[in-house]
């Protein structure tokens, strides 16, 4: 391992430690945001020198984290450095080609194993939450007391009246940060690398992002299932759907940043765009409607 390579280590693990301890450790108002941006680190080292680095960079973080707690250190690998791990292996997935091309393992197939990963991820939190309704609303009345007593700024702003609407919807909110938290992090990782001079692998666009065909229908299944299912299989019916819908939704931006390429107002579009759906978020409809409108991957040739 060269001195460079250890030195990006070094520095990854300790902004590792910040960006996942510190928004957890008491009363850090806005910078709970910090929080968001722990899978970056693990991005840039991924793409720049490969999963095998970021395994040693993990590792190192995660012993770092177990000093503070063993489910903490346990709760950062399976959310954090384990998915950046296999995500980051078919980042640098590639083969030649017959003129001696490199090509690579396309974005928008990682986009889709995102997707799929964080519909796994998200059932199996259930299941360890709890095998059946009742365990598992337990359990989610449990965590809220325990989050109250690390943050207790959140008692005003989580109520917890209501411990249906509570423990139905956790896992949809979760699955929706994971997967914008990830993909934002990866675009980022991806660009500071290129920025830096270190990506492994030619810089693909994310305006091609599409999901493949059978998604739209396992979207209409979990739909069905989440609205005439209950307890815990509506639980997770639901979260596939919001995860689903979500991945619809980055599809349907994607379209747009490819339709107003050669546009001269397109940064303009671009930012009205992004500001609206962050001051109105059902302007976010259009845009799922785009990316299921979208489901054979031929939308954008219509516009060409």
């Amino acid at each position: 391992m060269k001195h460079k390579e250890l030195s990006y280590i070094l520095i990854a693990t300790l902004f590792q430690g910040l960006l996942f301890l510190y928004p957890l450790s008491g009363n850090t108002g806005i910078l709970f945001i910090l929080f968001y941006f722990c899978p970056l680190p693990l991005f840039y080292i991924g793409s720049a020198w490969g999963y095998k680095y970021l395994c040693i960079t993990s590792m190192i973080t995660i012993a770092v984290i177990s000093i503070y707690g063993l489910k903490l250190a346990i709760a950062y690998a399976l959310i954090f450095a384990l998915p950046a791990i296999f995500f980051s292996y078919y980042l640098n997935l590639h083969k030649e080609s017959e003129n001696g091309d490199l090509i690579w393992y396309p974005i928008n197939l990682i986009f889709s194993k995102l997707v799929i990963l964080s519909l796994l991820l998200v059932t199996v939190i259930i299941l360890y939450l709890g095998l059946n309704i009742q365990e598992y609303q337990n359990t989610i009345s449990s965590i809220y007391s325990n989050i109250y007593q690390i943050r207790p700024d959140l008692e005003l702003t989580l109520e917890i009246n209501n411990l249906g609407i509570m423990s139905a919807s956790l896992p949809s909110i979760f699955v929706t940060f994971w997967i914008i938290i990830f993909t934002v992090n990866l675009w980022l990782g991806l660009k500071l690398s290129q920025k830096l001079g270190n990506l492994r692998r030619t810089w693909q666009s994310f305006d091609k992002i599409t999901l493949p065909r059978t998604h739209v229908y396992i979207l209409g299944f979990a739909l069905i299932v989440a609205f005439l299912g209950n307890g815990l299989l509506m639980i997770i019916a639901s979260s596939c759907s919001v995860a689903l819908l979500v991945g619809y939704t980055i599809n349907g931006l994607s379209v747009i940043h490819y339709i107003t390429t050669a546009n001269k107002y397109r940064s303009l579009i671009l930012t009205s765009i992004y500001v609206m759906i962050t001051l109105f978020a059902p302007l976010l409809i259009p845009l799922t409607i785009v990316g299921i409108l979208d489901y054979k991957n031929t939308l954008r040739e219509k516009f060409k």
